[in-house]
């Protein structure tokens, strides 16, 4: 479906045409028993009615001049009818009252009689500007929860007071949604490595539905549907990650060529995150039953990674029925597509990890430390 005729184009003039019914239009006023302007222009301009979609349009904005969409669709209608300055022009009225669609706005074929016209190239840029503005105030909105380091936990090894000439590896334990980072203690234990710091933190965001737990990225973003909100909010959850690597060893005895990331579910999927943001600061990351994010599962994801010798451990679950298996193929496939270091083993378990992962995982980990097998 064209976007000059998306269902979000529906209702921001309604209300405002039903008080202001008595106001003289361009095109005579408009019927209360009807159905609203923009309804029916939409529907004439589906239908191909150019004619009487302009005129339905005019009454909608003379009722409401505010509507970015109605103004978007009356630009559609308009080039479409070859009426390309007036099109323009009102292509121009909807950026001002608030439509920013560049990527859209370049390729609807609607418009494609004015794509030749300097002043189109004009109000993309300008439109592209307005996206890039936008997506920093949804950043902004969603830092405040992480305006400072939150508090993390510490685990130090036995040998804390004798650490080795290079420092202690760390490892940061990245525990799924809804519970929080005192949950992975028992990871730590059953990994039984020698001279190694462990670390963890809650997520930032507790959970809407209560219970203690944590997240993330805030649930509404994700069932919501809004991309580039949740892609903000978890690139700044990956920074925060970054900043507590670097916080723990600017305080501790730690070797900094030996910092890893292991995480189970959504911390999986955030230990990802994490590295493809800060790929400087690991030499290895252990997502554990995750996933990538949409936004990163693409081609050349993981050329950062192969450009800072970053090792993959994936483990997964054959019978996870959370988050499907093909997902951690997936990812394996395109970090070794990137030249990465991968090693990709599936259990025979669901959402979930099992002794034997954790063994294959304290080895992976005791190979990349240095530290000899057992």
């Amino acid at each position: 479906m064209r976007r000059c005729l998306a269902p979000a184009a529906v209702g921001l003039g309604v209300l405002s045409a039903v008080l202001v019914l008595a106001v003289a239009t361009p095109s005579g006023a408009l019927d209360p028993d009807d159905p609203p302007a923009a309804t029916r222009a939409r529907r004439a301009l589906s239908a191909g009615e150019l004619g009487e979609a302009i005129r339905l349009y005019e009454i909608a904005l003379a009722a409401d001049p505010t509507a970015p969409y109605d103004w978007y669709n009356y630009a559609c209608a308009l080039a479409r009818d070859a009426q390309a300055d007036d099109a323009l022009l009102a292509l121009e009225k909807a950026l001002r009252a608030g439509y920013a669609d560049s990527s859209w706005t370049a390729s609807d074929p609607d418009l494609a009689a004015l794509r030749s016209r300097p002043r189109f190239s004009e109000l993309t840029r300008r439109m592209a500007a307005r996206e890039r503005m936008r997506r920093d105030e949804i950043a902004q909105r969603f830092h405040a929860p992480q305006m400072r380091l939150a508090s993390y936990g510490v685990e130090l090894p036995a040998a804390y007071e004798d650490p080795p000439p290079g420092g202690f590896a760390l490892v940061i334990l990245l525990h799924g949604r809804g519970v929080d980072g005192a949950s992975m203690q028992r990871l730590a234990e059953a990994l039984a490595l020698d001279d190694v710091v462990y670390v963890w933190m809650d997520a930032p965001y507790p959970l809407a539905e209560g219970g203690g737990g944590f997240e993330y990225w805030p649930s509404w973003t994700r069932e919501s549907g809004q991309e580039d909100a949740l892609a903000a909010a978890a690139r700044l959850t990956a920074r925060s990650y970054g900043a507590l690597a670097r916080d723990v060893a600017a305080g501790l005895p730690i070797d900094t060529t030996q910092v890893f990331l292991v995480g189970f579910s959504q911390g999986a999927a955030t230990a990802y995150l994490t590295a493809l943001e800060n790929p400087e600061l690991f030499a290895g990351i252990a997502p554990l039953g995750g996933y990538l994010l949409p936004a990163y599962a693409e081609e050349g994801g993981f050329v950062s990674l192969a450009a800072h010798d970053v090792a993959l451990f994936i483990g997964h679950g054959a019978q996870d029925e959370v988050i499907d298996p093909a997902r951690a193929e997936e990812a394996a496939a395109l970090a070794r597509a990137a030249g990465v270091e991968t090693e990709l083993h599936v259990y025979p378990i669901g959402h979930t990890v099992s002794e034997s992962e954790i063994r294959d995982l304290s080895a992976w980990l005791r190979a990349r430390m240095g530290r000899p097998s057992r």
